[in-house]
């Protein structure tokens, strides 16, 4: 049986390697501020997303480009699929969608109105005929000290309320003078029949207050059409900047964002469409390793590993998304930089990406002497600094062999190496920066692990300010609960998990490798 290996770490040259730290799913709100922490945080690869509308920050900001480091890429993220649920990435695309509007309403306005001019007119038979779907975020609130009901009274001229996938019209579309509750979802799905658009929204400053209120638009479109436009479409707009497509083709792809869906049907068709989609999210600090209603809240992880037991190859991502003072962050394992020309680190990190040259950190959060989270915040230099395969003299595949660097040995000075493959937990290995994981020896009616990857931990010798931690116990640990690990409750960036200011401070440095497959051909008989 002939055995094919595909090693993401295959041409990385461990010996001269830069490590860069980088986001592939990370919100700015497009301020200038939030993207200065994020570079303090020790970030210099910022392919930012974006979206209402979904475009990328690209070329960098000159805020960033004055550091004389940092590294751009196009990337944004889409979402509103018109046939599947769900947000995606286009790492290193110009991929742009949608429309984007914030309303502001005054404390005191008890009448307001706007008039959208620069919307686009539905028509069913064009290209896209979601170009002309919009959806109305209204957000509504009893004012502080008050009691009863909030109300508003929405009013719409121009346009009708429409369904959000097929975009037929809802009754008859009419929005006049139509009195929302607390019952209401919170969003509203119109097409535009002509120009302007007129919003009228009514109510008691008294005893109702408006949190938000927003126009905004998504792909509105098939998933298989997003994903060709952003991974090969050549569009521009009127101004001749492009707006599809791969800034360099041989770098970059698709990330699936948060994959909610408790099944993984949808991800595998994803997956399968084309070799460019790359991989799902792993960790999304909003909802750490995939909120679910009860714990463990390990869905996305549990996703990665049910994804790779088909034999799919799929890298996985760890992300702050909304939340910067949080933690996840990708390192791309990148050809020396120092010499390399903008374009060419733009390139090579892009290359990292499609590749697989990365790895994906949970860093520890730092704080001060009464435990509140401080600059850099999660930044770690643990790292893996070998992750390698060993072969027989034969040619085959023998072992795994991977090696650590880095760690805090003050504050956590004890090592625990994890091999996973398809049958789970295979081997831990303790309090040692390297370890060999020998494959099994394969059988008639064994063929081995379709694939290896590596979990590293360091971590301090208690944890609750005194309760002993060891390898033993983390061994029966998941990886949710390693990451809860802590000396401190307080203010680590909310999450969807958490009380708001009570989440737990991390103590445990996380990294996580890509998986080497191992892909085994029968010979013909």
């Amino acid at each position: 049986m002939t055995v094919l290996v595909d090693d993401p770490y295959s041409e990385v040259n461990w010996n001269e390697v830069d490590y860069l730290h980088s986001m592939s799913h990370q919100h700015t709100y497009r301020r200038e501020d939030i993207r200065a922490q994020l570079y303090d945080m020790g970030f210099r690869h910022f392919p930012i997303t974006e979206y209402y509308p979904s475009e990328p920050t690209y070329p960098l900001p000159g805020d960033l480009v004055a550091h004389g480091d940092a590294i751009g890429a196009p990337n944004a993220e889409h979402h509103a699929f018109t046939d599947a649920y769900g947000h995606y990435n286009t790492l290193g695309s110009f991929y742009t969608t949608g429309y984007g509007k914030t309303l502001r309403v005054g404390a005191e306005e008890g009448l307001f109105t706007h008039s959208f001019e620069d919307l686009a007119v539905f028509d069913a038979e064009a290209a896209n005929p979601g170009e002309g779907v919009y959806r109305l975020d209204l957000r509504f609130e009893p004012v502080t000290g008050t009691a009863g009901e909030p109300s508003v009274t929405l009013s719409i001229e121009g346009a009708e309320e429409c369904d959000r996938k097929t975009f037929e019209r809802v009754g008859d579309g009419r929005i006049q003078e139509r009195t929302l509750g607390e019952k209401f979802s919170g969003n509203l799905f119109i097409r535009v029949v002509e120009l302007p658009v007129k919003l009228t929204v009514e109510r008691e400053p008294e005893t109702t207050q408006i949190s938000q209120l927003r126009l905004m638009q998504g792909a509105n479109l098939p998933w298989r059409r997003g994903f060709t436009e952003a991974l090969d479409g050549d569009r521009r707009d009127a101004d001749g900047n492009r707006i599809e497509g791969l800034l360099y083709p041989e770098g970059g792809g698709i990330t699936i964002n948060h994959p909610w869906a408790p099944a993984i049907d949808g991800y595998l068709e994803m997956l399968d469409f084309d070799d460019r989609v790359l991989g799902v999210e792993v960790w999304n600090h909003r909802r750490w390793f995939g909120l679910e209603s009860d714990e463990p809240h390990t869905r996305y992880y549990e996703h990665w590993d049910a994804i790779l037991r088909t034999g799919r190859r799929c890298l996985g991502f760890f992300v702050k998304d909304h939340r910067q003072f949080g933690r996840g962050r990708n390192i791309l394992l990148v050809n020396p930089l120092e010499n390399l020309s903008g374009e060419e680190r733009e390139r090579e990190a892009l290359r990292a990406y499609r590749e697989g040259r990365f790895f994906g950190v949970l860093g520890a959060t730092n704080v001060d002497e009464e435990g509140r989270p401080v600059n850099p915040y999660d930044h770690t230099d643990f790292r893996f600094t070998r992750i390698e395969i060993e072969y027989t003299d034969a040619g085959d595949p023998s072992a795994v062999y991977v090696a650590v660097a880095g760690h805090d040995k003050p504050l956590r000075p004890n090592l625990q190496l994890r091999f996973v493959t398809d049958r789970g937990l295979a081997e831990v290995v303790d309090n040692r920066a390297e370890a060999t994981y020998a494959l099994p020896r394969t059988s008639e009616g064994d063929s081995g692990p379709l694939y290896v990857r590596v979990e590293a931990l360091a971590y301090p010798d208690t944890h609750k300010s005194g309760q002993p931690l060891d390898g033993e116990i983390l061994k029966e640990m998941n990886v949710y609960e390693i990451s809860r690990l802590h000396d401190w409750l307080g203010d680590a960036d909310w999450n969807d998990v958490d009380e708001a200011g009570h989440e737990p401070i991390p103590i445990v440095d996380m990294l996580f490798s890509q998986p080497i497959r191992f892909i085994r051909e029968r010979p013909p008989e």
